[in-house]
């Protein structure tokens, strides 16, 4: 639906809507310049008409949309909240929580160096018999040192006078070329472009602003390229569909990505430890069923209820995060309804979490209960906005009536109640998408950062990068390591253990 300029500050009306309140607002004083000569009351009831009319209309004006009551971005908010963000009260103190890990620094018990230290006044008590050496008092400075090392590799070689035969040394597997940049530098770089999202040029910027040698913008992608193209992303590829395909519950989801000046999309499915991202022309089945996954699957889906979701495995889970973002919206349009099931959704939560993951059958029912009562009440107080919106729509333009977005909403609650209350039920099952949520979300900071891939190619290359980095790390093998390893053509060990177990 389009939107026109607002006549007050916060306020949007949609386009139907607009265009009856200027026709009547027009039509009020055009009816009171030409009536001059009728008496006073009539012309008060005839405006107190009016308004009723126009006051109608002001009611379905629709919210300014943001984060926290759509699916736009942070980034696209128009209207700044000012000061804290309103939270509900609890009883937790203030700070880090109860069995939080932290990220407290600690003592190193293998120092590189040892600087000692002796007192000043230690010469004036050197022949004191009465002075006792303690334990020393350890402080410890944790620092990055930041340089270049470069290593000469000189083979050495010896010639037989009489045959004229040459001996040389081998040198290391991973020197190949007459004068190279290390591993650690190249899996830095790639590290760089992937995980902090910086363009090629603005990476080889930093390496050299630490200290690091001049790359060359030609050579940081050779080296990207090279990275993306080892057969170790090949094996990970196999063991995280395979890996996938046995997850009880996957999380799916999708976002755009410009490549090239062109709307392309990526889409993310992720279960377990394992995660993949597919970057692909377009959103629909077709597209899907490329990534090569969703289609074989039989377990559950989570998902933010996107249609061609509901094709593919056996049982669904809507994320949670999202009906309560489209619930507040519909609150301050002045919704009781939404109101009501926005509480019960919360409430819900709190009670699977107090019960250990799965609500007992006779909680269960009354859950059911109440929220069929709400979606009653919730018709009820939408039957007066469906006549309204079928006379606002008919006085403007003839066609196809919209319907109202909370009534849209209302009737998603009635459809897919199996799959909103689908979490209460099994203790693996999230309420939320949050997991595909948080793993997509870089893809719109590297958007922010590089504005676009050049290539349908490139896009495709990082998200293999993207996954195989995302899970490594939930395996425990950190990104520079894992990128390492892609560098020197060794499968990680978890990938190669996947791999045996299916293939025995």
């Amino acid at each position: 639906m389009a939107f026109h300029r607002p006549h007050r500050k916060g306020f949007y009306y949609p386009a139907p809507e607009h265009a009856l309140l200027v026709k009547k607002f027009d039509d009020l004083k055009r009816w009171g310049r030409s009536r001059k000569n009728i008496t006073p009351e009539i012309k008060v009831k005839e405006m107190m008409r009016e308004t009723k009319i126009i006051d109608g209309i002001l009611k379905r004006a629709d919210v300014q949309k943001d984060s926290s009551n759509s699916s736009l971005s942070p980034g696209k908010d128009l209207r700044k909240s000012k000061g804290k963000k309103p939270r509900e009260k609890t009883k937790r103190k203030p700070g880090g929580q109860k069995g939080h890990p932290g990220a407290t620094i600690a003592l190193e018990p293998n120092p590189d160096v040892i600087t000692t230290l002796q007192p000043e006044e230690l010469e004036k008590h050197l022949n004191n018999p009465d002075l006792i050496q303690l334990e020393p008092e350890i402080r410890q400075e944790k620092e990055l040192v930041a340089s270049q090392l470069v290593t000469n590799y000189e083979a050495f070689r010896f010639q037989n006078r009489e045959s004229g035969e040459i001996i040389s040394a081998k040198f290391p597997d991973h020197i190949k070329g007459f004068c190279q940049f290390g591993l650690f530098l190249q899996a830095c770089l790639v590290l760089i472009r992937i995980k902090h999202f910086e363009p090629f040029g603005r990476g080889v910027e930093l390496i050299e602003d630490i200290g690091g040698p001049t790359v060359g913008k030609s050579t940081f992608i050779s080296i990207f390229k090279r990275a993306a193209q080892s057969a170790v992303l090949a094996a990970y590829k196999e063991a995280c569909k395979i890996s996938l395909l046995l997850c009880l519950v996957l999380y799916a989801d999708e976002t755009g990505a410009n490549v090239d000046g062109k709307n392309n999309w990526i889409f993310f499915v992720g279960g377990g430890n394992w995660v993949r991202f597919f970057a692909q022309k377009g959103r629909g089945m077709a597209d899907i069923n490329e990534c090569g996954i969703l289609p074989n699957y039989t377990g559950t889906i989570a998902h933010d209820c996107f249609k061609a979701y509901f094709n593919y495995g056996e049982d669904h889970q809507i994320c949670l995060a999202h009906l309560l973002r489209e619930l507040k919206a519909d609150i301050e349009r002045g919704s009781v309804w939404a109101s009501k099931m926005s509480a019960l959704l919360k409430k819900t939560i709190d009670m699977v979490d107090s019960f250990g993951g799965v609500l007992p059958e006779d909680e269960s029912k009354k859950l059911r209960k109440e929220y069929e009562k709400i979606l009653r009440e919730g018709d009820k107080e939408t039957e007066s906005l469906l006549r309204q919106d079928e006379w606002v729509q008919k006085e403007v333009k003839p066609g196809r009536i919209a319907r109202p977005k909370t009534v849209n909403l209302l009737e998603r609650f009635k459809i897919y109640e199996n799959y909103v209350l689908n979490f209460t039920l099994y203790d693996y099952v999230e309420p939320t998408n949050n997991f595909s949520e948080r793993l997509l979300r870089p893809i719109k900071l590297h958007a922010n950062n590089s504005r676009c891939f050049r290539s349908f190619r490139m896009a495709e290359e990082y998200c293999d990068l993207k996954g195989y980095i995302i899970t490594c790390g939930l395996h425990g093998i950190k990104p520079i390591d894992a990128i390492t390893m892609l560098l020197e053509n060794k499968t990680p060990p978890f990938i190669l253990e996947c791999l045996d177990k299916h293939r025995a």
